[in-house]
């Protein structure tokens, strides 16, 4: 029970880091939420898959809120929703998931893109993967933030592809990078809209509300003595 527990609370640290929205309200820290089964197309008695998978992506975090959203946006910036945006959910059946043979997380072990200790990673032979796996993660998860951003590029480029292409022979597609990347575009241009538009009606405010009550007053008392006059 400890032990579940204690595994259950660091996914849960993984996942509240890699949820973070740079443009408004974190996505939820539930997997099943509500609002996410809404979303996700086929939810409905399938599991959901992150399809950038948690524990893969959580060395890059560090667990600072600065860093963490600055990562998010990075990769957004870059087309790779994360954590529990609900375009980073694909849903499938537990075979296509975990527990089959041919599954997404199988193969992820069994290519040593997941670290797992039920004795399914490809190498070294003498049952040493697990151990090399996390000891690579560890040190990624100590490299300062720009180190960590340049070996984050490096996965996305160079292994991601291949998590994307194994479900996409599985018959299950995703949004591309280009449509995520198009995306986080438009939300940075309305948010830049948004501060314009801010700082312009601050601007109009000052230069008008400091005398506005005298005019209205002058205003008044004109009226007032053509109405008695």
């Amino acid at each position: 029970m400890g032990a579940n527990s204690a595994h259950d609370k660091l996914r849960n640290q993984r996942i509240l880091a890699q949820s973070k929205n740079p443009f408004g309200k974190d996505f939820p820290a539930s997997v099943r939420a509500d609002s996410t089964l809404r979303a996700v197309p086929n939810s409905e008695g399938n599991e959901l898959h992150h399809n950038r998978i948690v524990s893969v992506f959580a060395p890059y975090f560090s667990g600072n809120h600065q860093e963490d959203l600055a990562m998010v946006d990075h990769l957004y910036q870059r087309g790779i929703p994360i954590g529990n945006n609900d375009i980073n959910f694909t849903a499938t059946p537990g075979s296509d998931h975990q527990t089959g043979d041919d599954s997404i997380h199988r193969y992820a072990i069994e290519n040593n893109i997941q670290a797992n200790r039920k004795g399914m990673q490809n190498t070294p032979d003498d049952g040493s993967g697990y151990e090399q796996i996390e000891a690579l993660r560890q040190s990624i998860s100590q490299l300062p933030y720009e180190e960590r951003i340049k070996a984050l590029d490096i996965f996305v480029d160079e292994i991601q592809p291949a998590l994307d292409e194994k479900m996409l022979s599985m018959g299950y597609s995703q949004p591309s990078r280009e449509e995520v990347s198009a995306k986080w575009l438009n939300n940075v241009n309305n948010e830049h809209d948004q501060i314009v538009s801010n700082y312009n009606r601050k601007e109009l405010e000052k230069s008008i509300n400091p005398k506005a009550e005298r005019f209205k007053q002058i205003y008044l008392d004109d009226l007032l003595n053509v109405i008695r006059g």
